[in-house]
């Protein structure tokens, strides 16, 4: 099973969109589950409870830091390949969960990031915003990504230590994101208090500061390669 892992918060739409996109081109939809966290202060919380998708699982919490929100939605994951998901993307690739499998299947310790393009033109190829590892990989490392970030980084974590071992595998599958940055989505108040986070935690500076702890986390997973 696939598991789509995302906190979200003000945007029920926006799950419903994402639902939708990712149950229309699936090979196999019935193997795919969404993992969903949200916030029990979120305004538009019976808006969420009100039209939930098929196969999504909601469920609540106090806020958080936000690598904390994915480390939980992994906790509820029953799949064995776990995709780092944001709700403002949408699915575009008929057959992608087909392709995300078959990435895997070419590992036979599924030690590997698989990623796909998101649409900005920039990143396509390099690097992956929404990306997959196996649960192998997090229990190997002890997390679905690292508990630290209160905005970013956590795709940039997964990206530079599959790069460490040469695992870094990207994929023809279009998974587009809607951001603001984009022009693709509007700037609602759930981006203004992510960028004002950033701002107050220094979360590039702190990133930075755990270069040691991405070497461990690459040292773990070099023993579990085949």
């Amino acid at each position: 099973m696939i598991s789509i892992l995302l906190p979200s918060r003000g945007r029920p739409e926006n799950i419903v969109r994402l639902a939708n996109s990712i149950f229309e081109t699936a090979s196999n939809p019935s193997k795919i589950e969404i993992i969903v966290r949200l916030d029990e202060d979120d305004p538009k919380l019976n808006e969420y409870m009100d039209n939930p998708p098929k196969q999504t699982t909601y469920f609540t919490g106090p806020r958080l830091v936000l690598s904390e929100l994915w480390n939980e939605c992994y906790k509820k994951a029953n799949g064995d390949i776990l995709m780092h998901s944001g709700d403002d993307i949408v699915f575009k690739t008929w057959g992608w969960d087909d392709k995300v499998r078959n990435a895997f299947d070419t590992y036979s310790d599924k030690i590997v990031f698989v990623y796909g393009n998101d649409g900005s033109g920039v990143h396509d190829g390099k690097f992956g915003t929404h990306g997959f590892i196996h649960r192998k990989w997090a229990e190997t490392v002890g997390y679905f990504v690292p508990p630290y970030f209160s905005s970013d980084y956590n795709d940039t974590w997964l990206n530079d230590v599959a790069k460490m071992i040469n695992r870094h595998h990207h994929i023809d599958i279009l998974t587009e994101h809607m951001h603001p940055d984009l022009g693709k989505g509007p700037l609602d108040q759930t981006h203004k208090d992510r960028i004002a986070r950033h701002k107050r935690d220094n979360v590039e500076e702190m990133y930075n500061s755990f270069k040691l702890e991405r070497a461990d986390n690459a040292s773990k997973l070099r023993k579990e390669m085949k």
